[in-house]
């Protein structure tokens, strides 16, 4: 599936042309049974190890997020670069050069920017807008079966931003693929003799996310669930 994604167009996605590839195509690839391949594939759904579009399609979230940056560097190229490194100055003539002026390359700083996980040197977004970014994401993927923040206090906000920050590498896919994960999880959707449900308080908890990478909370496993919570 690495292999597939890496040579796919776009870059990342497991598809055969423009198609998505399900579990029959990966049987007749690989050679092995529909129904060891489907099981394999549950697996890992079930561990968080790839994404899935709106379309289910198959995706590494690592091979789209360096595509996308490798896209940008090739941008920035073609325009010559960092913009921000290259400034019209004067330059004062030199005797016999017959240089009376033209483009030089200055630091922007002497101290360069902080360099973000994914690249970029941009200062990062405020921390309000962080989680109300981590809550929208939330209400697109799981705002039909589970409840949405009404209001974002100061504790959310740091709970988040410390989630987004140290559990998923400020990635905002990872944090994604993480809400598609609870909701393939029935148990966090209340399919239980209490009929619990997960919140976004509960999701941003370290415990929870490392219970829902685990597979605590899958099909397979579901005794004493609410040990966890």
């Amino acid at each position: 599936m690495l292999c597939i994604a890496a040579e796919a167009n776009p870059i990342g996605y497991v598809t055969v042309g423009a198609r998505p590839m399900g579990a029959t195509d990966l049987a007749r690839l690989t050679g092995g049974s529909e129904a060891e391949v489907r099981t394999l594939l549950d697996e890992l759904d079930r561990n968080g190890v790839f994404s899935r579009d709106r379309k289910g399609c198959i995706y590494n979230r690592r091979m789209v997020r360096d595509a996308r940056i490798t896209e940008r560097n090739k941008k920035n190229g073609r325009k010559g670069g960092n913009p921000v490194l290259t400034q019209p100055v004067d330059i004062p003539q030199e005797p016999g050069t017959g240089i009376t002026g033209g483009l030089r390359l200055i630091p922007e700083s002497r101290v360069q920017k902080e360099r973000l996980p994914n690249g970029s040197s941009q200062p990062p977004p405020p921390r309000r807008t962080v989680a109300e970014h981590m809550v929208e994401i939330w209400k697109i993927e799981l705002g039909d079966v589970l409840t949405v923040p009404a209001k974002l206090t100061e504790d959310r906000i740091t709970r988040a931003n410390a989630r987004y920050r140290n559990d998923f590498n400020s990635d905002t896919e990872e944090w994604r693929a993480y809400c598609q994960q609870i909701r393939s999880l029935p148990f966090l959707l209340g399919d239980s003799d209490r009929a619990w449900r997960a919140d976004f308080d509960w999701a941003i908890r370290p415990k929870s996310v490392l219970a829902v990478r685990e597979g605590k909370y899958s099909r397979r496993n579901p005794q004493r669930q609410f040990a966890g919570i």
